[in-house]
């Protein structure tokens, strides 16, 4: 239930492009971070129960908001399901990549911070931020400190990864595109500065 509004920003965003959106109501968290802390047998059962279902609407594609769970449906699926060539029936894709390029932004700088896991996938925030005429004074390409499980099984080293990643930035508003970074540098970021997932940002 956390970053709820997260949520509905992305489906308001979706419905705003033209997509018919549906949201079916018995799924859970995709099984990344379980995936990450070694608990792989876990992990297969949230991932094969998620695409099972996702299957099962009907759905051409599934758009996430979180990289976490674009990576876990793309390419952990195909590890945990022991099948190198097995893929789902829909495409996953980031929420970034169908944003028209004639978004605006609430802000006219900001930092912006590129998630390791939607850097795995070949794209970039930064650069597609700059393609909506968002101006971006710093870009942060280190980890948030959440990333490979240490969010769980070591907070305080977490918090002392993402303090050291964003304790020179310079403008008052950090951009991330992944729900876990936004959760952890809001742990650790200066008073007076505050972090956003570009959605809640972006003018549509």
């Amino acid at each position: 239930r956390r970053q709820q509004e997260l949520a509905f920003s992305t489906i308001r965003a979706l419905n705003h492009a033209g997509f018919n959106v549906a949201v079916p109501k018995t799924q859970k968290c995709c099984g990344h971070p379980l995936m990450r802390i070694g608990m792989a047998e876990e992990a297969r059962d949230l991932v094969q129960r998620h695409v099972s279902l996702f299957e099962s609407v009907g759905v051409s594609q599934v758009v996430t908001a979180c990289p976490d769970c674009s990576f876990t449906f793309k390419e952990d699926y195909r590890r945990l399901m022991g099948d190198r060539d097995r893929k789902p029936r829909f495409e996953v894709v980031d929420l970034i990549s169908l944003l028209p390029e004639t978004s605006t932004s609430k802000f006219k700088k900001a930092v912006c911070h590129n998630p390791c896991y939607l850097s795995k996938q070949g794209v970039r925030l930064s650069d597609e931020l700059i393609k909506r005429g968002m101006e971006i004074g710093e870009v942060i390409d280190e980890c948030c400190g959440a990333g490979g499980g240490v969010y769980f099984t070591n907070p305080k080293l977490a918090q002392e990864v993402g303090q050291r990643t964003i304790t020179s930035i310079q403008s008052d508003i950090l951009l991330t595109g992944c729900p876990f970074c936004k959760e952890q540098f809001s742990k650790v970021i200066d008073q007076g500065k505050k972090v956003f997932h570009y959605i809640e940002v972006l003018n549509l």
